[in-house]
């Protein structure tokens, strides 16, 4: 696969800054009744790369479920969303990433420890919210996306989440 080459708009000084402050932020999301943040960041790093094929983002945030999502009140699941879309679309205007349509969308959580998870209880619907709120994908129903398919794996160093969008 070739890479093609990406344009930065901000110096390596001001990259550095505008991570740490995406990073900073999305670590200050709390839920309300158990003051424990919505999105958990890890020590893996905000990333995005395009190549000839698609698009592939690495997210800093520790896997979450979908029973702590249902917990949350829909206002604030949708506060989180816009948040969450907006570091996404930062990231996006970084790598000059455009629009896909339908796209086959492959997600690879990262989890730190190897214990038994059922994917159902995963969130991919929120991450594609996210990813058609932030604008790489042009719209999020069932018949505009041709698959969405999520591995789980390990990775105890690094938890994360890693987004294959290919058209």
């Amino acid at each position: 696969m070739s890479q093609t080459s990406v344009v930065w708009v901000f110096s390596d000084k001001e990259y550095e800054e505008l991570v740490g402050r995406l990073t900073g932020h999305l670590g200050r999301l709390k839920g309300r009744r158990s003051h424990r943040p919505i999105l958990e960041l890890s020590d893996a790093s905000w990333d995005g790369t395009v190549n000839r094929n698609g698009i592939r983002l690495t997210l800093p945030v520790q896997p979450g479920s979908l029973t702590r999502l249902k917990q949350i009140h829909w206002a604030r699941r949708d506060s989180v969303l816009n948040e969450l879309a907006g570091e996404i679309r930062r990231l996006a205007s970084i790598h000059q990433m455009s629009p896909i349509i339908s796209p086959r969308i492959k997600i690879n959580y990262y989890f730190r420890t190897r214990r038994k998870r059922q994917q159902g209880d995963l969130v991919p619907e929120f991450l594609v919210d996210a990813l058609c709120a932030a604008g790489l994908i042009e719209n999020n129903g069932s018949r505009n996306i041709e698959s969405c398919e999520t591995l789980l794996k390990v990775d105890r160093e690094r938890p994360r989440i890693e987004i294959e969008i290919k058209q």
